[in-house]
């Protein structure tokens, strides 16, 4: 069963690798991936290990992470949004259901499952039927709660119905305390001082919205003077600043009663420790880690911040007050109903790093960070975060890519660097072909690209030759970008490139009339293009050309470049 699509209905049943003590259901979840109904039955173990002599009986271990004593069944009635295998949706699914019910019970010790946690894994539909004898692994494996209670199960269910996520800073917060629980009292501190701090960058911004605090009186909070520069969001204040700053302006506006400053000093002992273990290496003992986590909570608990979040519409509402509007149904063409976009200022070293420094986007689940430079135009803008979230969208697995051979030879670090950049940029300039055929302004935005990076390149002292592990990369992007450009860019292009930087302008010119070629109407053409590209460096059989939409490799002894 190697290829799914449609709306089929499918019959998954798994054995989880611990007990979730939830008996019954169904409980409806909805995820990204699909719609599962789950269903849950409680397995006793029937023999033990001898060491615990015990014979037997009907009781469960206060915390039973290897399945000692029962483990979970789980039955799941999948419906999926694309085409994906059900037992993905399964577990996206599963793991909501985990994580809610990991933080209403305090259960530390549950932890998300992946594919490879399972046991015992069928996959039923009206067409066929898959068995899996097991696909558990033996290690990275905890366990779940005792007395699930009525009360429990009800708000489970309401947050389940609601499609409330649980935030990361929460979750960081439970890993911590699991660490702890399990003596890795370092991994432990770090972990609850993370908590600490995704919680006050992440949830600044809202509070400062909603107590209609503008993004220069936040800043001049957070560093006590005006700012010198307009920050472009709230979120671009929260960014850099010391987390104790963060914590006192975060008490300030989330008007707690205690005083901002005393509450802020009082995690400077958590932060000490979190800064001798980052940066000297020093183990902690029980001791000193359970008084950083307990102030590390308190400080949690003052504030008062929300542990979970149902979906929301999609905000952007950072990029309307930074351009003062937003492009004909942006948010539709970003391809979410879900999340929320945010504008920052790009910092960057002097000389600035070319490859980076005109624009970068991050997503981080339903999450758009946009980081943009000091002046360009809304309509530039939006056109370069929809075509690069169409190439992210790309980067799934499902379209022709580059990749790395598993070799215990291999320095992965490079080889992985430059697989990644060529295959986005070859996505990136598909992507772009698409977008231009439905009118979005492609063109303009990459004149704004290729005049940013000659630009930028004028800036530096030196050059990068061909033997600079950055050459190749360097040049697809930069050609991603030539592929739709006007003849009057890229003649500025080639002028402004050809004192110092001839050598990146050739070879970038030669990967565009490689781009060129591709059809935007046929997603296979990238791996023409992919292999083509391949097929002038120097990398024989340490990356491979991997098509999934023909089900081969091209790069190896068996199936040639061309």
């Amino acid at each position: 069963m190697e290829k799914y699509s449609g709306r089929i209905l499918y019959k998954v049943t798994a054995t989880l690798p611990y007990p979730l003590r939830l008996e019954g259901g169904p409980y409806n979840i909805v995820g990204n991936l699909g719609k599962a109904e789950l269903s849950f039955e409680t397995i006793r173990q029937t023999t033990y290990d001898t060491r615990l002599l015990i014979e037997g009986g009907d009781f469960d271990f206060k915390i039973d992470r290897y399945g000692w004593a029962s483990y979970s069944r789980v039955l799941g009635y999948i419906t999926q949004n694309h085409s994906v295998h059900p037992v993905a949706t399964l577990v996206e699914c599963l793991n909501q259901l985990i994580q809610n019910l990991r933080d209403m019970m305090s259960c530390f010790w549950l932890h998300d499952l992946e594919k490879v946690d399972l046991y015992q894994v069928s996959v039923e539909s009206e067409r066929e039927r898959t068995e899996i004898g097991s696909w558990g692994r033996t290690g990275g494996i905890t366990l779940p709660c005792t007395g699930v209670t009525t009360e429990t199960e009800e708000r489970l269910r309401h947050r389940l119905a609601s499609r409330e996520q649980v935030l990361q800073w929460r979750r960081l917060q439970l890993d911590a305390e699991d660490a702890f629980d399990l003596g890795r009292y370092e991994e432990a501190v770090l972990l609850g001082w993370g908590a600490l701090e995704a919680a006050c960058r992440t949830e600044i911004p809202r509070l400062a919205r909603a107590a209609g605090v503008s993004a220069a009186e936040l800043a001049r909070r957070v560093a006590g003077k005006a700012p010198k520069r307009h920050p472009f969001s709230p979120e671009e204040v929260a960014e850099y600043p010391y987390v104790r700053d963060l914590v006192r302006v975060c008490c300030e506006l989330a008007g707690t009663g205690y005083d901002p400053g005393s509450l802020a000093e009082s995690a400077r002992n958590a932060q000490r420790l979190r800064n001798v273990v980052t940066h000297r290496g020093i183990r902690l003992s029980r001791s000193q880690a359970r008084p950083a986590l307990d102030t590390i909570a308190f400080v949690l608990n003052v504030l008062r911040l929300p542990i979970s979040r149902p979906p929301e519409p999609f905000d952007y509402q950072s990029w309307a007050e930074h351009f003062g509007k937003a492009s004909f149904d942006f948010p539709q063409l970003l391809g979410t109903n879900e999340g929320r976009l945010v504008v920052v200022r790009i910092r960057h070293e002097n000389p600035p790093d070319p490859l980076s420094y005109w624009f970068q986007l991050e997503r981080a689940n339903n999450s758009f960070i946009v980081r943009l430079p000091e002046e360009v135009d809304e309509d530039v803008a939006a056109a370069l975060v929809v075509v690069t979230n169409d190439s992210f969208r790309y980067g799934d697995g499902q379209f022709p890519h580059l990749t790395i051979r598993e070799s215990p030879f291999l320095m992965r670090g490079l080889l992985e660097e430059a697989a990644r950049t060529a295959t986005q940029s070859v996505h990136w300039a598909h992507a772009g072909m698409v977008r231009a055929q439905a009118g979005l302004p492609v063109q303009l935005a990459c004149d704004y690209a290729v005049n940013s990076i000659w630009k930028g390149f004028t800036r530096l002292d030196h050059t990068i030759d061909s033997g600079d592990a950055r050459f190749l990369p360097l040049c697809t992007r930069i050609a991603s970008y030539l592929v739709h450009a006007s003849a009057e860019a890229f003649q500025r292009f080639r002028q402004g490139m050809a004192r110092s930087h001839r050598q990146i302008s050739d070879e970038a010119v030669q990967v565009k009339n490689i781009l060129t070629a591709l059809d935007p109407g046929d997603p296979h053409s990238m791996c023409d293009a992919l292999r083509t590209i391949h097929h002038r460096t120097t990398w024989l059989d340490s990356i491979v050309v991997r098509c999934p939409l023909e089900h081969a490799e091209y790069g190896t002894g068996k199936r040639r470049l061309q």
